[in-house]
């Protein structure tokens, strides 16, 4: 039986033990891009709080029988867990490229498309490492692999959030402009 011992000040990414000239770099990156993540959608909240123009319901929750039949139940809670949402969501896509193919206007059928296309570019990134990560067989299943894929869908595409879905939008543009010339005319 193993005890839990805490030892010294120092983090180790046991997952990474293969390669210990790695684990600094990942590590610092992991770090940045977590802080950048969580600076981020502070300011994003930050936003959300001080404009009431950005106090509407688009922003408001800111903006059993043996190892193998284990297996083939886990493989099935992932397909309903993984796929399931991620097809919904490229069917609704669907439907609006079909509405924004129908537009007649193409300044608008532009507009529509770059926020659309942003938002597919972080459902993609998601579910498409994700997806990778956890519907391979386990007999072919690389954990080197793996590894790095997990990070990419943990760290990647939370720090890219506020980018993908919000400074693309008018009103917190707006709203991040109107908050700096109150931070300078303070100043």
């Amino acid at each position: 039986m193993r005890a839990n011992h805490s030892a010294g000040e120092r983090f180790v990414l046991l997952g990474f033990l293969d390669w210990p000239w790695l684990q600094p770099v990942l590590f610092s990156s992991v770090l940045f891009c977590y802080l950048l993540t969580l600076a981020g959608n502070a300011a994003l909240v930050l936003l959300a709080v001080r404009d009431p123009r950005l106090h509407t319901p688009m922003y408001y929750f800111l903006c059993g029988g043996g190892r193998d039949a284990t297996e083939r139940q886990m493989f099935a809670a992932r397909v309903v867990i993984l796929l399931v949402p991620s097809t919904v969501i490229l069917a609704s896509y669907g439907a609006v490229a079909r509405a924004v193919w129908g537009m007649r206007a193409s300044g608008g059928r532009r507009k529509a498309l770059g926020t659309c296309g942003s938002h597919l570019t972080a459902v993609c990134l998601f579910y498409g490492s994700a997806i990778y990560t956890y519907l391979q067989p386990a007999h072919s299943y690389s954990q080197g692999r793996g590894k790095f894929v997990s990070l990419f869908y943990t760290v990647v595409t939370p720090a890219l959030n506020p980018l993908i879905y919000t400074l693309r939008n008018k009103e917190v543009k707006g709203a991040a402009r109107r908050l700096l010339a109150r931070g300078q005319a303070g100043q």
